[in-house]
């Protein structure tokens, strides 16, 4: 019995430990990147050298340091003393997390001192922004809730997966089963919207683009119809199986997850033929393709978190789905998919600044059509909105989940 009580508190250190390790170095790394795009894009504070770097070899490990020292302090007895038990109590997650954030910008600024003092400060209040939505709010919204703990909601997830693989093939094989063509659908419906839209913009409206139109066009259409379709399609993951999830108990997560694997297995398809075309008009794949994984990472977080957070709201608020129309149809025009960006007016740019899907779709089509690397700094943005819309999302969703029956 003592050793099964040993067992049961070494695990629950360790997962202690890494929690709070992986969650604080998460939300610091995020926020010094939005401190690292704010500094280099915004034209505050003193002229930068082309020589500065602000992002040096040794940033990121001391921010996994300041994380590790704070993990470390809180398992031990010191963080039972005052006034040390005020901010490492574990009812107190913010508070740790304010520790993290001070020890990280004592070890930036003394032991990177070449750093920008204006970076620093972006990275302060960009820090704390994070931390109030991704450490406070998350147990904000959890707060007397059952099935709270994170660690045990994903292994549960993990252990319920081959439901998650059998149910995405049935629902892949039925929909297309009944069709003459089948599953050749999903290649020809964004083929055909291709075709004919360079037809109507190098025939009619005449727009002058360095590279073939189809390949400009599909570039960037196909990732944006995985992001549209997942989000659109959410607002019935759960509704659509309500009488499911009152009658039968598994993760209500697989409802969603489900529904992102078909737009995924959607955008495998219409990528593949894409390539195909490409080839046919000249554009071949380039040594930049490495990048792909990084920016579809991004995109799929992103769009899971707000699938997360769509789905939920939804069973409570039927009207989501038709404001939802409405707003992803203005992102598709605010986004660079039918025109290059350099044609938006000058006075409107500031949409793209708000909009963090278009550095992903320029990104894309930088890869793709003209065959460079994207702009990692303007990616930046989009990839700490993924992970807070992933957070925000997957909390929203797991303190609604036990109530999710009483809506039907």
């Amino acid at each position: 019995m003592l050793a099964a009580i040993q067992s049961t508190t070494d695990r629950q250190w360790l997962e202690d430990f890494l929690t709070t390790f992986v969650s604080h170095f998460l939300v610091l790394m995020g926020a010094m990147l939005l401190a690292v795009q704010i500094r280099l894009q915004v034209p505050l504070g003193q002229f930068l050298p082309p020589e500065y770097q602000a992002q040096p070899l040794l940033l990121y490990p001391l921010l996994a340091c300041a994380a590790l020292i704070t993990s470390l302090l809180i398992q031990t007895p010191l963080a039972a003393q005052e006034p040390f038990s005020i901010f490492l109590a574990k009812s107190h997650p913010f508070r740790r997390y304010l520790v993290s954030l001070g020890l990280a910008a004592l070890l930036v600024l003394f032991l990177l001192p070449d750093v920008s003092q204006l970076q620093m400060v972006y990275f302060a209040v960009t820090g704390l922004i994070l931390g109030i939505v991704c450490v406070a709010l998350p147990y904000r919204i959890y707060v007397g809730h059952p099935g709270n703990d994170l660690v045990e909601s994903l292994s549960l997830l993990w252990e319920r997966r081959a439901l998650l693989w059998i149910w995405l093939q049935f629902n892949i094989e039925a929909r297309y089963s009944q069709r003459v063509l089948g599953i050749l659908w999903i290649i020809l419906l964004p083929i055909a919207t291709s075709v004919v839209l360079s037809f109507a913009f190098t025939q009619f409206l005449r727009i002058q683009i360095d590279v073939p139109f189809i390949s400009f066009y599909m570039a960037a259409m196909i990732p944006y119809t995985l992001f549209s379709n997942g989000v659109i399609n959410s607002t019935s993951a759960v509704v659509s199986r309500i009488r499911i999830v009152a009658q039968v108990y598994f993760p209500r997560e697989i409802l969603v997850l489900l529904t992102l694997g078909e737009a995924v297995v959607d955008f495998c398809f219409a990528f593949a033929a894409m390539l195909v075309i490409n080839l046919l008009v000249g554009v071949s794949p380039n040594v930049n393709f490495i990048y792909l994984p990084l920016l579809l990472l991004t995109l799929v977080v992103m769009t899971l978190g707000l699938m997360f957070l769509v789905s939920s709201l939804t069973v409570m608020v039927r009207d989501i789905p038709q404001l939802l129309h409405v707003i992803m149809q203005l992102l598709f025009y605010v986004t660079p998919i039918i025109y290059p960006i350099d044609r938006f007016p000058e006075n409107l740019r500031f949409l793209f600044v708000v909009n963090p899907i278009a550095p992903i779709m320029q990104g894309f089509r930088d890869i793709i059509a003209y065959g460079r690397a994207p702009d990692l700094v303007s990616l930046h943005y989009s990839i700490v909105f993924a992970g807070v819309a992933l957070v925000v999302g997957y909390s929203t969703f797991k303190s609604f989940e036990t109530e999710m029956a009483d809506y039907v």
